[in-house]
This record gives structure tokens, C-alpha cells and sequence, in this order.
């Protein structure tokens, strides 16, 4: 799943736990793991989930097209 919407940190932290519990792993689009409990509301831009096995290769397929969502 990639989504490129902004979104909060209380968007993400349940389905996360899911995700890592199924095995997944979630990361934006440059391959950081979300840090929750900061002291301002995180907001991301963009985000990968997948099972795990394919995420650095889809992360490598997005990396030509991040400039468009450049920070």
C-alpha cells in the first residue's frame, strides 16, 4: 500500500501494530520508521506498507519520483 496524503501520527500507530504483528513493515517514503510520542504531532508524507519482503525494492522503484514530494 503507498499513500502520499499528509497524515498524523494517531493515524498510523494502530494499524502499525498490526502491520508489524502480521509480520509487515511500514515506513515512509524514505525508508524511516515512524517515531510516535514526539513532543509535536508528527505529520508524514507518504507512507509504504508491505509484507516485508518487497519493501526495499519498492522503496528503490519510488526513490526517481521523491523530488515531487520533497520535504
Amino acid at each position: 500500500y503507498l499513500a502520499t496524503r499528509v497524515c498524523k501520527e494517531w493515524d498510523l500507530c494502530a494499524p502499525h501494530a498490526i502491520l508489524l504483528e502480521a509480520g509487515g513493515v511500514l515506513t515512509d517514503l524514505w525508508g524511516k520508521v515512524p517515531v510516535y510520542n514526539q513532543p509535536g504531532p508528527a505529520e508524514c508524507r507518504g507512507l509504504l506498507a508491505s509484507n516485508g519482503q518487497v519493501h526495499d525494492q519498492i522503496l528503490e522503484a519510488c526513490a526517481p519520483l521523491l523530488h515531487m514530494l520533497e520535504r
